[in-house]
Order: C-alpha cells, then structure tokens, then sequence
C-alpha cells in the first residue's frame, strides 16, 4: 500500500466488515540469488504496509459502526 487515503477511502465507502481475511504479497521476479538490497525493501514494506494500514481501516470501519468483527492475519 503506498496510497493509505486510497485505502481509507475505499473501506470507508462500505459497509463495516465484520471479518477481514488479511493476507498481502507482491514479489520482483528474478533468481534469489539476484535480489537487491533494493528488492527485499521494496518487498518487505509493500507487505508490511498493505496488511498494517488494510487492518487499520477495516478495524476504524468496525469501531466506528459498533462491529464486534473478526481480523485474520495471514
């Protein structure tokens, strides 16, 4: 996630959710032996930041509406 008000907005735009299965990943593909210092942070804080800041607007949405829901991390 590099667009955290793209994020808030589109949650925002429904209905609470009363679970949220987690789950992000992006990759740069090319041998493990050729990945950059440059690809692992790209990597990693792409992942990091997707499953952060989608929690984070979904569990808003849910406190907001009074939603007793359910976050799944994977």
């Amino acid at each position: 996630v590099t667009d955290t008000a793209a994020v808030n907005a589109a949650i925002s735009a429904r209905p609470a959710f009363a679970i949220l299965v987690n789950n992000a990943v992006t990759h740069r593909p090319r041998p493990f032996l050729e990945v950059t210092g440059d690809d692992y942070d790209v990597i990693t804080t792409l992942i990091q930041r997707a499953a952060f800041f989608t929690a984070h607007a979904v569990a808003r949405s849910m406190a907001d509406a009074g939603v007793k829901g359910t976050i799944i991390p994977i």
